[in-house]
């Protein structure tokens, strides 16, 4: 007989649920409504909604990795990349738990700042506007941290989430049309190299 993944989420969610609750404690910023989500989520358990609990997590992760990214707080950021491996663990351990989610900018700045945290740079405030990059998909600030860092991986995330924002920043920070070559889905290292050639 299987068994069902709610022991496991509980576990999870609890665990989640204290870190993020700790954040907003110590950080000005409004808080999301936790218990609210806490809610839900006890009512799609009871429903046994296995498939829609893993993407509401998912959708919660988003708004408080937003958050996250907005404060610069690499120790709570660390703790949410710490969390979304355990929930990815615990979402492939349950062969009930298989919708694949999709990436969108916040789970991109947010692989964007494990990179960050693991090579012990500093953020330099690049998502102090984060709208800019949600809202606008300008991602200029990015692109020219890239460069000047010579960050192929963050090049790499944003030219597979968005190929055609990435051509556009480029025209703006080194004012060359490198559009041919995103076209065709260059590496972020071999982007790089066109660039410094130039």
């Amino acid at each position: 007989m299987e068994l069902l993944p709610d022991h496991d989420i509980e576990c999870f969610w609890l665990a989640f649920k204290q870190s993020m609750t700790n954040f907003y404690a110590l950080k000005s910023l409004p808080p999301r409504d936790i218990e609210a989500w806490s809610a839900s989520l006890n009512e799609l358990q009871a429903a046994a909604k296995y498939e829609k609990i893993e993407k509401q997590i998912y959708n919660y992760i988003t708004l408080y990795g937003l958050d996250l990214l907005r404060s610069g707080s690499r120790y709570h950021l660390s703790i949410l990349i710490s969390n979304i491996r355990r929930w990815d663990k615990i979402a492939a351990s349950h062969k009930i738990l298989q919708s694949e989610h999709e990436d969108n900018i916040v789970t991109i700045l947010l692989d964007i700042a494990a990179n960050f945290i693991k090579s012990g740079q500093e953020f330099d405030g690049i998502f102090n506007d984060i709208e800019l990059y949600m809202i606008h998909e300008d991602y200029t600030r990015l692109i020219a941290y890239a460069i000047k860092h010579n960050k192929s991986v963050i090049l790499d995330q944003l030219i597979k989430y968005n190929y055609l924002a990435v051509g556009t920043a480029l025209d703006e920070v080194i004012g060359n049309d490198f559009m041919e070559f995103l076209v065709s889905k260059i590496s972020g290292k071999k982007l790089l190299e066109k660039i410094n050639a130039t």
